[in-house]
């Protein structure tokens, strides 16, 4: 029997007595379990009872219950108890994740994950697959949040597991609310608050009307956010679930401070750092002091603002830190490989027992013809024969074994390597590209759709601000993956150094021709003939004197390097035909659909056209009798929307038969979905894409950009 060395009994029975004493409403539940594991021998139902005791301490005192679960741990590990070991290592990641340890919260959880998908057992897969969206949705990866929590609410609906679809339904509002999609997580929301409240969930149901209290928020819709904050509170504290009152006290707060009721503002916002500090939460610190400095700000106060905004900022860098992003991501590497590596194992160890088993057959084998070796003198010269060419195998066998360790652990050498460089590598480009909060302020009514084929691409878009024109551009460089990245950063700082040092390019003509010379003169410095490049769709959206920065801009500027420009537009009228007869005023009047022109308009479809600009043929980079490239103006009107793209998307092999999706199928989707909204767009671009492409691979990066007016 294994008994806990002095020191960590010590900690354990300290930990029971300040449970004792600070949750006496749990007196007696916290008194029967400590008796309980003090007494219990070392078994599973041990390892429960610590699990136990963890959760009743973990919404109050997070390091302690911390210590408690990694006890759980080691005595799982020593029984050897699988189902114990995913079960102290999912509850730990609760603990990490409260204290905002991203990267140890995601290596437990998939930790977790890898056991309970060896058992098969799918309540636990679910429990996981749910953790995994949360952490991912705190680290702004929305995608792959929404994508964690589908599959665990397909697990959960699919074993009719009624007690987590709420939960599951709640968190997915979550990510819709982070992604601005207001309606589709008030949806979510109040779908989980119905199944909460029918099943007297009240944990439940007060993290839901908080929920649906923030939507209300970001609607201005003031007095029902405020009901529902209140509603939130009153639950959360009769609960004592001091994380959902710091959360509820920072929400009501906010809203506070927007109606300017300034006084109580300041009552919860104290309440909320007390909380925060009291449990160790990294993000609720940096939430309340974030909170802190928009309350100061209003009230007149710029000292306590500003140091309210540098602490804030100072918890920020301690959550959202470059290493944790790294750390996250090789987990989920070593996950896959992981997976990979234990079939490759499996299959490995099942030929090593087969050979065994032969070795202990040839064994008995030779025992046999040993007895009859006096009368059998040919057997006796088979059986060494036997002998010899058992040896050579069981030799060869374990060389090989030598050898496979040895390509094993080059591979993992190897493997690591290059995933930092790739990873490096992603952040450089990310670098390079514009702010999500720069794109929105320029592009108001605007998407941008981008998908590389790899980790790091060959397409990128581009932006910069001069004087009172919005420069912005998509391009689709030499490559893709790694070598198409490093041409990428190449062309891009040719771009912003054509921009900004020379002041004579204002046009997106001789914009193009300037960083044609850097790129050209960037490439020869290697002394060999290289002809890496871009092609590149470029614009300049120029404001009128009276429009202000959020209103509609009036001029297009456009130069292109292989790739076009496209404007959808709305029909022109009916005019009358000689014979006064009313006719539809188009080129192709018995065919709906495009033809190509040059800024100018080439077909409609329904009630819209597509006017298709023509870029100069000939790319960004080192070419054969170079021409200036061509600047084109064009008029906007009110409702035009155009599109700037690279080929990816229309290169992609898909459908039924496999083939190319082609320029003209692009075409006619984009004047379909004219009446739905660019965030819409995006979303049908997106999902057309993945419909079209099946089960085949990419082909390319796919990078398109909307722009409405």
């Amino acid at each position: 029997m294994y008994f806990y060395p002095m020191k960590s009994r010590n900690i354990l029975y300290l930990l029971l007595l300040i449970a004792f004493f600070c949750f006496q409403s749990k007196a007696s539940t916290l008194d029967s379990l400590s008796k309980y594991i003090h007494s219990a021998p070392e078994d599973t139902t041990k390892v429960e009872a610590l699990i136990k005791l963890g959760k009743e301490l973990r919404n109050s005192q997070v390091d302690s219950a911390t210590l408690i679960f990694e006890q759980a741990l080691k005595l799982s590990q020593q029984l050897n108890w699988k189902k114990g070991i995913a079960n102290s290592y999912a509850v730990l990641a609760t603990c990490k994740a409260i204290q905002t340890d991203y990267p140890a919260a995601t290596e437990y959880y998939y930790k977790a994950l890898a056991i309970h998908q060896e058992l098969n057992n799918q309540d636990g897969m679910a429990i996981m697959y749910a953790g995994l969206g949360v952490l991912y949705k705190n680290q702004q990866d929305l995608d792959k949040a929404l994508e964690f929590h589908n599959k665990a609410l397909a697990i959960d609906i699919k074993n009719d597991n009624t007690n987590r679809i709420a939960m599951h339904y709640g968190n997915m509002g979550v990510v819709y609310k982070h992604l601005q999609d207001f309606d589709k997580a008030l949806e979510y929301y109040f779908k989980a608050l119905e199944m909460d409240t029918k099943k007297n969930n009240l944990k439940g149901q007060a993290t839901h009307m908080g929920n649906i209290g923030v939507i209300y928020k970001n609607q201005e819709k003031y007095d029902k956010a405020i009901e529902y904050y209140f509603k939130s509170l009153e639950i959360s504290e009769q609960q004592n679930d001091l994380e959902g009152i710091l959360t509820k006290s920072l929400n009501i707060s906010r809203l506070y401070t927007i109606i300017g009721n300034y006084k109580e503002a300041e009552s919860y916002l104290q309440r909320s750092l007390e909380i925060a500090n009291q449990l160790g939460s990294l993000k609720g610190l940096f939430s309340a002091y974030e909170a802190s400095t928009s309350l100061y700000e209003e009230i007149g106060k710029p000292a306590l603002a500003l140091k309210s905004y540098r602490t804030a900022m100072a918890y920020k860098d301690s959550i959202f830190n470059e290493d944790n992003r790294k750390e996250i991501l090789r987990q989920e590497i070593n996950f896959e490989y992981e997976k990979k590596q234990a079939v490759e194992q499996a299959e490995y160890e099942k030929q090593l027992a087969i050979a065994e088993a032969e070795k202990k057959k040839q064994q008995l084998f030779l025992i046999f013809l040993g007895v009859l070796l006096l009368a059998v003198g040919i057997i006796t010269f088979i059986v060494f024969r036997s002998l010899r060419v058992s040896n050579k195998q069981n030799q060869l066998i374990e060389q090989q074994k030598i050898e496979v360790e040895l390509q094993k652990n080059i591979v993992d050498n190897k493997n690591r390597e290059i995933t930092d460089s790739i990873i490096y590598a992603r952040r450089i480009q990310q670098a390079i590209l514009p702010s999500a909060e720069a794109l929105k302020t320029h592009l108001k009514d605007g998407f941008i759709f981008y998908k590389p084929k790899d980790v790091v691409s060959g397409d990128f878009y581009w932006m910069e601000q001069h004087n009172n024109q919005t420069f912005f551009a998509v391009a689709d460089c030499t490559g893709h993956g790694v070598p198409g990245a490093m041409v990428s950063v190449v062309c891009s700082n040719a771009l912003t150094k054509a921009l900004i040092e020379e002041n004579n390019v204002k046009t997106p003509g001789k914009l193009l021709d300037r960083a044609r010379e850097l790129v050209v003169q960037r490439f020869e410095k290697s002394e060999e003939d290289v002809k890496d490049g871009m092609d590149i769709s470029l614009c300049s959206l120029q404001l009128s004197e009276s429009s202000k920065l959020s209103e509609s801009y009036t001029t297009l500027q456009w130069a292109g390097a292989n790739n076009p420009l496209w404007i959808i537009r709305k029909a022109p009228p009916v005019l009358p035909s000689a014979d006064g007869e009313g006719r539809l005023h188009t080129s192709h009047p018995q065919k709906k659909g495009f033809v190509d022109g040059n800024s100018s308009p080439s077909g409609r479809l329904g009630e819209a056209e597509l006017i298709e600009t023509k870029p100069n043929k000939q790319p960004i980079g080192k070419v054969d009798n170079p021409q200036p490239f061509t600047t084109h103006t064009i008029e906007l009107q009110q409702g035009d929307t155009f599109y700037i793209f690279t080929d990816g998307f229309a290169d992609q092999f898909g459908g039924q038969k496999g083939k190319k999706m082609m320029y003209k199928p692009f075409k006619e989707l984009l004047i379909s979905i004219q009446d739905k909204t660019m965030d819409e767009q995006k979303v049908i671009l997106e999902e057309h894409f993945e419909n079209w492409k099946g089960s085949l691979e990419q082909v390319d990066d796919v990078c398109v950009i909307g722009v409405r007016i």
